[in-house]
């Protein structure tokens, strides 16, 4: 418990939450909660290191009653067409290379994302990452793009493939992709998450060395 405030006119009582994961970039997570309901008015999280915060999000008005149905009815020109486009959901269903491990740098694979069999978050609590397969097309072109965008190239075993890192304080993001073989197909990976860059180049490795890909 870290004390209680006024936000938007209400009381909230704050708890904070620290990872004891050290895989976890998050240093801690404080949350202030409406005292009656429960509902989640303010947050702030830090990084692990770190005394300022990097995402900070707050209500400035709230009233606890039922909205209207006009509050809760988006107006749509009825010129604009409204209706999501599958195409790159199949993309990424179609150029899944493997079905993915059950655990990676020794978390367990949790959810599914978006019901992709080639995607999938990795990790529990505030330790989780996403892995998320690139068209066989776009994996040395991303490579390359990270790597000019200001990524750092890992040192790896050129039998395994190439890595490049982008690090930030939070999030950290791992492009990995197999090395060119003659008449064999090249694969590649996103791989992104707040956990440390050590964690996800370990996870990458061992995508890349995973015996389906071969």
């Amino acid at each position: 418990a870290i004390g209680s405030r006024r936000i938007a006119r209400h009381t909230a009582d704050g708890v904070r939450v620290t990872p004891a994961d050290a895989r976890s970039t998050i240093g801690r997570l404080d949350i202030w909660v409406e005292r009656r309901s429960g509902l989640p008015l303010a947050l702030s999280l830090t990084p692990r290191g770190s005394r300022t915060p990097v995402i900070t999000s707050r209500f400035l008005d709230l009233r606890l009653t039922r909205p209207g149905p006009r509050v809760l009815t988006p107006a749509l020109d009825p010129n604009i067409p409204n209706q999501t486009s599958p195409v790159l959901v199949s993309v990424l269903d179609i150029y899944a290379p493997v079905e993915l491990p059950d655990r990676l740098v020794g978390l367990p694979k949790t959810t599914a994302v978006l019901n992709l069999r080639g995607a999938a978050t990795y990790g529990e609590g505030l330790t989780r990452f996403v892995v998320l397969p690139l068209p066989r097309s776009l994996g040395g072109d991303t490579v390359d793009a990270a790597r000019r965008g200001g990524g750092i190239e890992v040192e790896t075993d050129p039998r395994d493939g190439r890595l490049v890192q982008v690090a930030t304080s939070l999030i950290n993001v791992v492009v990995a992709v197999t090395p060119r073989r003659a008449f064999e197909r090249r694969f590649a990976f996103l791989v992104v998450g707040a956990v440390t860059p050590p964690t996800l180049q370990t996870a990458a490795l061992e995508l890349l060395r995973a015996p389906g890909l071969r």
